[in-house]
């Protein structure tokens, strides 16, 4: 797997530059071979606020010793973090290695070597030349690797990884403060108000574009300036809607986690930031797709529990030009920021059929799981992972009673037209 990238803002260079040489350093006289650290050409990014200003970034990543003995090496360290008497499990995995699933479902994990039950803080998940895994506690890593010390394969492990570690505090805000933690409800009213000034990015896609600020950093930033007494733009405060958003995403997570939280790596360790209730700045990416993920799966369920044809059922709902009334649930919302400002994606299932309207401006009205009734006309008729889809513009909310009201005017002119002609 190729080395992750970090975007370094310039302000935290030379600190993670120097923080990095120390633990390269212990490599090196360690095991002979340093932490590289190798910083890219900077580019400048144009503040939203104010386009004549930049914000410069360098993109770096981070490379160092990964030591085998008789073919093993670390896969991952699975660390036991108590929440609330509950024994959960973060994991920590090594560049190029996924770990099989089994691993991450004992919330108190054995050793596979001496099959001892311990109170175990951290065990090793060591995988072999040949793609074979194995669970070892700290303790039983000697015997298992045949009587070979393995301080050094431990420590190399968790030198590469204070360096990942380094270079992922350093790219957000949280360069001087590592180690404080916040309360998760309250941090994600901040990024629900992100998400609605400025629409979702999450730091990978941040890092693939190149610029940018990634709603986890815009939240955690104007959070801590609120907290600081600091002046903020009022956008990024948190309103009513932000907090019933994020207070609905929490509930319907927390549910969705109980029978999904094995399903992959990221639900996992998903699943311990919920149950901790707590964000720090290493997990403020993880714990700002909270609210994506949670409104994303919602819709799907929706979409599974009624309406599971979808491929069969689905027709166009007329041609493109007509006036369309559109009567639905709406199964998916989604904030993106385009070349004119936020828009939002709604996607609603009518009658069997699916109608998708790409509505400018923030749209607080619709929540997903919500029925509506749509007055628009279609944009575009298309067929989408195998469904059939109409795309429809100009539309406006509307009840049932305006709609009926509209039915009796438009009639009543009709009679009279009919009796002018007579």
């Amino acid at each position: 797997m190729d080395a992750k990238t970090y975007n370094i803002p310039e302000a935290n260079l030379e600190a993670l530059k120097a923080r990095v040489a120390k633990l390269s350093k212990k490599a090196e006289k360690l095991c002979g071979e340093a932490i590289v650290l190798t910083v890219g050409w900077a580019f400048d990014v144009p503040r939203k606020d104010k386009p004549e200003a930049v914000d410069r970034f360098y993109p770096v990543t981070v490379t160092g010793p990964q030591p085998r003995i008789n073919g093993w090496a670390l896969a991952a360290a699975l660390d036991v973090v108590d929440a609330d008497g509950e024994k959960l499990l973060i994991v920590r995995n090594a560049p190029g290695h996924e770990i099989p699933e089994s691993f991450r479902q004992d919330k108190a994990p054995g050793c596979n070597h001496c099959n001892a039950s311990r109170n175990r803080k951290t065990v090793y998940v060591c995988v072999h030349d040949d793609g074979g895994f194995k669970q070892v506690g700290s303790s039983c890593l000697a015997d298992f690797l045949g009587h070979i010390s393995p301080e050094n394969l431990v420590k190399a492990f968790e030198l590469v990884a204070a360096a990942a570690d380094a270079c992922d505090d350093y790219e957000g805000l949280g360069g001087d403060g590592i180690g404080s933690r916040f309360d998760l409800g309250h941090y994600l009213g901040y990024v629900v108000a992100a998400i609605t000034a400025d629409g979702w990015l999450s730091r990978g896609s941040v890092r693939e574009q190149g610029f940018g600020s990634a709603s986890a950093d815009t939240a955690m930033g104007a959070m801590i300036a609120k907290m600081e007494g600091k002046t903020i733009d009022p956008k990024y405060v948190p309103a009513a809607a932000a907090w019933a958003r994020v207070e609905a995403a929490m509930a319907y997570l927390s549910t969705y986690l109980e029978t999904h939280g094995e399903d992959n790596d990221y639900l996992h360790n998903l699943d311990v930031v919920v149950k901790t209730g707590s964000v720090t700045y290493k997990t403020a990416g993880l714990a700002a797709s909270i609210i994506v993920t949670a409104e994303r799966e919602q819709g799907r369920e929706i979409e599974r529990r009624k309406y599971s044809n979808l491929k069969e059922t689905s027709v166009y709902l007329g041609a493109v030009g007509e006036k369309v009334v559109v009567r639905g649930t709406c199964v998916a919302k989604k904030e993106l920021e385009g070349d004119y400002g936020i828009g939002t994606m709604l996607r609603f299932v009518a009658g069997g059929s699916v109608a998708v309207w790409f509505a400018s401006g923030i749209h607080e009205e619709f929540e997903v799981g919500g029925d509506y009734v749509l007055i628009g006309r279609i944009k575009k008729v298309e067929e989408y992972q195998g469904v059939k889809q109409t795309l429809v513009t100009r539309c406006s909310l509307v009840t049932e009673e305006a709609l009926a009201a509209e039915a009796a005017k438009a009639e009543k002119k009709t009679k009279k037209l009919t009796l002018t002609m007579l």
